[in-house]
This record gives structure tokens, C-alpha cells and sequence, in this order.
């Protein structure tokens, strides 16, 4: 009896507990089982618990447990628990293969896109753009369909146009319904966030190199340095604004940082 009792306790400690095995599956499991009724703040930081090197270091299937979790912390009436529910997501979308372990939820993220009193669409945005390696084409078709949608903020229209540019900076088409989109809201804000994502971008594309090109005269100032930014970006095509970066690194007008950064493009 005594060696069954020995063994058995052996066997106890040998066996990790799900909380050892899966720290960020408890912590979800914790937080749903213990949610206060109101908007009560709570003693755990959630920050502090999802740390790189944690959900870095979490297991694909951990990442996937978590993540129906965490839709449930979303759809709470708990303030404080919904967010937490999107700091799981926003700290997931970092490990190199976030499009897999959440590539099953892209349709429970999209569908909350049409929910007014729970989910801040930005958020939603960002997190389909920034799914790892690259974003699954589901997530792709849901910033596509709302790049026009009347709804979007100007942060919002941001952040979906500046994801599709990273992930097809090259592409035609895609290029082409962005610039469209930038055209007809006239919006410095988001003309000039798309204009310095596609110098980031390293675009070739023949439309975003005649748009750079014509943004660089632009009397708009945040379009023009935008533009003048972009432009010294592109190795490649700087030829094409070569022109245009000397007239710009020579005029007085300008200010000392864009003119710095036109003669610093055209150096060889």
C-alpha cells in the first residue's frame, strides 16, 4: 500500500497540470469563470500575462484553444473582459504562424464587424491585415469588402488600405482599388498613410509610381512629404522622380528634413 501511494504521488507530480502545459488556456478559462456581472476593473494584467516571450512560446494548439476563449470574452457585456478578448488576438497576430492558428476564427471576427455596440472595427481591421506569414484570403476578402464602406473612419479606411499595400504592393488590381478609394475621400490623413506605405512597400507597380509622382507636387503638405518620403524608398524607380527630388532638395520653401531626405535619394 505504501509503495501504490509512493508511485501514484510520483505519477501526480510527473503529470503537468493544464495550467503548466497551457498557462494562457487557463488564464481565458480563469478570467470567463470568474467575469464579474458589471465593468468591474480586475487585478490580472492581462498585458503582463501575454507577454512575447509567452505567447511566442505557446504551442499552435494552445493558440487555437484560446482563441474561441477569447470570442466569448468578446461578446461579453463585461467591458473589461472584451478587451481582453482582443489582447489575445493582437498579441497572437505577432507569432509567425497566427494565419493558421487563427484562420478558423476569420469569419467569428468578420461577422463582428456589423456589431455596433461590441467591437471596435479597427481593431478587427488590424488584426486580419497582420495574420503571419501573410494574411489567409478570407481575411483579404473582408478588408476588401469594406475598403468603400461608408461607415469606415479615417482610421479605419487606413488601416485596411496600408494592410492590402503590405500584403500586394505589386498587385494591379489591388493597387488600383486602394488609389481609387485615396482619390474620392480626399483625405490628407489617409493619402498620405497609403503614399508612405507604398515607398515601405517597395512598390513597382506602374499606378502607385505615377500617383508618388504626382503627390510629389501636390500643395497639400503631408501629401507632398509623403510623397518626397516614398519616393526616396524606391531604389528603382527614384529615376523616374529624379527630377522632381532635385527641384525639391533645392528650394528654399521646403522644409530642412524634406529637403534633406530629396538629396539624400538622389545620391547614387
Amino acid at each position: 500500500m505504501r509503495l501504490f501511494a509512493i508511485v501514484y504521488l510520483s505519477l501526480l507530480t510527473a503529470i503537468p497540470s493544464v495550467s503548466q502545459e497551457m498557462p494562457i488556456l487557463q488564464l481565458y478559462r480563469n478570467l470567463l469563470a470568474n467575469s464579474p456581472n458589471g465593468d468591474n476593473t480586475r487585478s490580472v494584467d492581462i498585458f503582463g500575462e501575454l507577454d512575447d516571450v509567452r505567447i511566442q512560446a505557446a504551442s499552435e494548439d494552445e493558440i487555437s484553444a484560446v482563441a474561441p476563449l477569447a470570442l466569448q470574452c468578446i461578446r461579453s457585456s463585461n467591458g473589461e473582459l472584451r478587451k481582453d478578448g482582443f489582447v489575445f488576438f493582437l498579441a497572437a497576430i505577432t507569432r509567425p504562424d497566427s494565419g493558421k492558428a487563427i484562420g478558423p476564427y476569420i469569419d467569428n471576427l468578420g461577422a463582428l464587424l456589423n456589431d455596433k455596440d461590441t467591437a471596435p472595427r479597427r481593431t478587427i481591421f488590424y488584426i486580419l491585415g497582420s495574420l503571419q506569414p501573410k494574411p489567409p484570403e478570407k481575411a483579404i476578402a473582408y478588408l476588401e469588402a469594406n475598403l468603400e464602406n461608408s461607415r469606415n473612419s479615417s482610421a479605419e479606411t487606413i488601416t485596411i488600405a496600408v494592410s492590402l499595400i503590405k500584403t500586394s504592393p505589386n498587385d494591379n488590381a489591388t493597387v488600383h482599388k486602394v488609389l481609387s478609394v485615396v482619390t474620392s475621400r480626399s483625405d490628407d490623413n489617409v493619402t498620405g498613410s497609403v503614399i508612405r506605405q507604398l515607398g515601405l512597400s517597395r512598390t513597382h507597380a506602374p499606378e502607385a509610381i505615377g500617383f508618388i509622382s504626382t503627390s510629389l507636387d501636390s500643395d497639400r503638405p503631408g501629401v507632398h512629404e509623403s510623397a518626397v518620403d516614398a519616393a526616396s524608398r524606391l531604389n528603382k524607380d527614384q529615376r523616374a522622380f529624379s527630377s522632381q527630388l532635385a527641384r525639391i532638395a533645392s528650394d528654399p520653401k521646403e522644409s530642412p528634413n524634406v529637403r534633406n531626405q530629396a538629396a539624400q535619394a538622389l545620391k547614387p
